[in-house]
């Protein structure tokens, strides 16, 4: 099972190892096949099907890094995260912000690790406007109507 730090909705499928205590982790099966470390990429899999959300898929045990990589990439390259390199602004999905602590310990790190998901191109500019401390993050409004 993939893992989160954050207690979600994302909670019911995953088995955090920071938030349960022995002895829910004793009676709790789940924890038997979670991962005993953080899968940030879990919030672009687990998702609840809004207009501002991942796309729905489904995963298959064999390729499921492959995939999650893929949905990933999909999600911040169609708009989860959008550079503007002119205005120096970064303007990043909601579930970035929610799950940051996955992501990395700060909102620098949580986006260099999203960058690796951007094209090259985009990838490069974020960095350079990271480097440069002049990025100004704002967060995307998130639609919770359904996407279909």
């Amino acid at each position: 099972m993939l893992s989160s730090r954050k207690l979600s909705h994302h909670r019911f499928f995953c088995c955090s190892r920071v938030y349960f205590n022995d002895f829910v982790r004793q009676w709790n099966r789940r924890s038997e096949v979670a991962l005993p470390y953080t899968e940030p990429l879990v919030h672009f899999a687990l998702v609840c099907g809004s207009r501002s959300g991942p796309a729905l898929r489904c995963y298959s045990p064999g390729n499921i890094d492959k995939e999650l990589m893929e949905a990933a990439r999909d999600f911040l390259r169609t708009g989860g995260l959008i550079i503007d390199k002119e205005a120096k602004v970064a303007s990043v999905s909601k579930i970035l912000r929610w799950y940051s602590v996955d992501f990395g310990k700060n909102e620098m790190e949580m986006l260099k690790h999203a960058a690796n998901y951007l094209e090259p191109s985009k990838t490069e500019e974020l960095l350079e406007l990271l480097v440069s401390n002049q990025l100004k993050v704002t967060y995307l409004p998130y639609d919770w109507g359904l996407n279909c």
